[in-house]
């Protein structure tokens, strides 16, 4: 039985993935405005963004779909697959993302190579993945 989310479940699911500090942090990697510049896009950024991911979560929500599932009302099944791929290729950069932020934040603490943290944290990501049953196992 495939379980549905509700209008409120969707749009903050949405709205909390608008919100991170993580994002927060890969934004002063792209744009080293200065403080208050920075801090203004940012906020400008979020609230633009958790708009139109609310909106995507309300129309989840009314047809009592998931994201990807609502995509095919307007897009079709072709349309919808193309989203999915897009999704695909943001989670495999975000990952990216998160692995480097943490090596950088494990150097921070324990100044050791960098690149063995980078290392260390695929291969833990990775492993989890694996164990999960969501990550090919290497062959």
């Amino acid at each position: 039985m495939q379980r549905q989310t509700t209008i409120t479940e969707n749009s903050m699911i949405w709205c909390g993935a608008g919100i991170s500090i993580a994002e927060i942090l890969t934004g002063t990697y792209l744009a080293p405005l200065g403080f208050t510049k920075g801090i203004a896009v940012i906020i400008i950024g979020h609230i633009i963004g958790c708009f139109l991911l609310f909106l995507a979560g309300i129309i989840g929500g009314q047809q009592r779909l998931s994201s990807m599932n609502a995509a095919k009302i307007s897009f079709g099944q072709n349309g919808s697959k193309f989203f999915a791929l897009l999704n695909v290729l943001q989670l495999i950069g975000w990952t990216g993302i998160m692995i480097y932020d943490g090596a950088l934040a494990a150097n921070g603490v324990w100044h050791l190579n960098q690149a063995l943290w980078v290392i260390f944290d695929w291969s833990t990501h990775y492993l989890l993945a694996a164990r999960r049953g969501s990550a090919p196992l290497l062959p």
